[in-house]
């Protein structure tokens, strides 16, 4: 590789949409004995400063919702999958309507057929009741055409390649009508916009969600209890509206860098964001540290970062090391007894320490769901969801039932909190009116065609609608 020569600080100034925001780098070197017999060990942390504007000022957000006839599956609380759905929709919605600049939505629905229940509007406090309205009208249906679902999404990116579209998708199932091969799915994703995935309950299929977020701005969330969807949309809300920076090369000279996604050490990682807020970690690793140089290239701009001079414990790094490669086996390899005994040992050496180190309380949490559910039929997408989670910093992660034995972290006290963060998601998750006044209570309808097309016909005044056409 070119020798690198030093051109900037450690500061990042983004000016691209808040021109006063800085993105601050650091890299540690531990302090210990040496990693993998010759090398040193270290990490590279991006810390990025909070801002309460959106950014960038136009956004807008496809939500593509699964509305098979699953989703009237009844929850632990005795509210159906859809109930949840709508009650998280509303209060999403409310929490848009005081976003300023407001950003755009649309909300299409799919089972075999794909409408769309709310045509592209600003979202604001006038149009809230019109939206609220439509979201009212959501019934589960008939079978999941997944393949359809992307499709329609992606044609929307493409008409409205402008409007900064953020495309949201939801499934509580498998594709049980169109094509289901995860790698023809993907080929339909469009690249134009970040994709999120989420799946809803330990009922969809995690292969298929997987595999389409293992793309180029594409991510998987798994909310395996639904109560606590109003959490995970609250998080995703605020990657959204408060980026500072996309699409960041990260490379790095005389060392490696790990990538969680593929377990392998690299020296070169594409980040696809970076917001508002985040402190993001990357492990490495050198045999030359004083030579070890990191570049994070945005655009025209380079920053150069170089080791800071007092080196560090990084001993609780070392064990997140440790974790995360444990993570993606029991996620992606054929069972093993040799890897449960790993993850058992490393789990009981965790516990053992009674630290009170976020970091190492929350390792604590991946390895215990990693290890109550290794082996099992959910196995791998628990695994996969506590990898995913690690691997991207998330606040929420997974858990199990019935720890007796476990006491999981509390999402206010986790090792990856930010006030920003926190205040959304405590707004989406509001919980649900104890009157159910506030709840729809969605029955499936014997005139399921009227039903289904109802959301559709009905366009209230106070939303402005796309020009696109209706491709539906």
């Amino acid at each position: 590789m070119e020798k690198i020569e030093p051109k900037n600080s450690n500061t990042f100034y983004c000016t691209k949409h808040t021109p006063t925001m800085s993105i601050t780098n650091s890299i540690n070197l531990h302090n210990g004995s040496a990693y993998e017999d010759d090398k040193t060990f270290g990490t590279l942390s991006i810390v990025a400063e909070s801002t309460s504007t959106p950014t960038p000022s136009s956004q807008t957000i496809l939500f593509n919702i699964d509305v098979s006839g699953s989703m009237s599956d009844e929850c632990s609380d005795r509210r159906s999958k859809m109930q949840h759905i709508v009650h998280t929709l509303k209060n999403m919605v409310h929490c848009l309507s005081q976003i300023h600049p407001s950003p755009k939505i649309q909300i299409n629905t799919f089972h075999t057929k794909v409408a769309t229940l709310v045509y592209l509007c600003i979202v604001k406090p006038d149009t809230v009741d019109s939206i609220i309205e439509a979201i009212d009208t959501l019934r589960p249906l008939e079978s999941t055409n997944i393949e359809l679902a992307l499709t329609h999404a992606s044609t929307f990116i493409d008409a409205n390649i402008a409007e900064q579209v953020t495309h949201v998708f939801m499934t509580d199932g498998d594709a049980t009508a169109g094509s289901a091969n995860p790698t023809a799915l993907q080929e339909i994703l469009n690249p134009n916009a970040p994709n999120i995935f989420i799946g809803f309950g330990s009922d969809h299929n995690y292969s298929t969600l997987k595999t389409l977020a293992s793309v180029y701005r594409a991510r998987y969330y798994f909310v395996d209890k639904i109560e606590n969807a109003g959490l995970v949309y609250g998080e995703i809300l605020h990657s959204i509206l408060y980026k500072l920076q996309t699409d960041v090369e990260l490379t790095i000279q005389n060392g490696l860098v790990y990538n969680w996604k593929n377990n392998e050490w690299t020296t070169t990682i594409l980040i696809d964001q970076i917001v508002s807020e985040q402190n993001i970690t990357y492990q490495l690793k050198t045999q030359n540290p004083d030579e070890l140089c990191v570049s994070l290239r945005h655009q025209q701009k380079t920053n150069f970062v170089y080791p800071e001079q007092e080196r560090k414990d990084l001993t609780n790094y070392l064990y997140r090391q440790a974790t995360q490669e444990l993570l993606y086996r029991a996620s992606n390899e054929p069972y093993s007894r040799a890897l449960k005994n790993e993850i058992v040992y490393l789990l009981t050496k965790l516990k053992d320490m009674n630290s009170d180190d976020p970091l190492i309380k929350v390792l604590s949490d991946d390895l215990y769901v990693a290890n109550t559910t290794y082996g099992t039929q959910r196995g791998q997408m628990y695994a996969g969801a506590r990898q995913s989670s690690q691997g991207t910093q998330q606040i929420y992660g997974v858990t199990t039932d019935g720890a007796a034995d476990h006491t999981f972290t509390q999402f206010e006290d986790s090792q990856f909190v930010s006030p920003g963060r926190v205040q959304l998601m405590r707004s989406v998750s509001r919980p649900v009116d104890s009157n159910a006044s506030t709840i729809v209570n969605a029955q499936i309808s014997s005139d399921e065609d009227d039903v289904f097309m109802q959301p559709v016909l009905r366009r209230s005044n106070a939303i402005q609608y796309s020009q696109t056409p209706n491709l539906y």
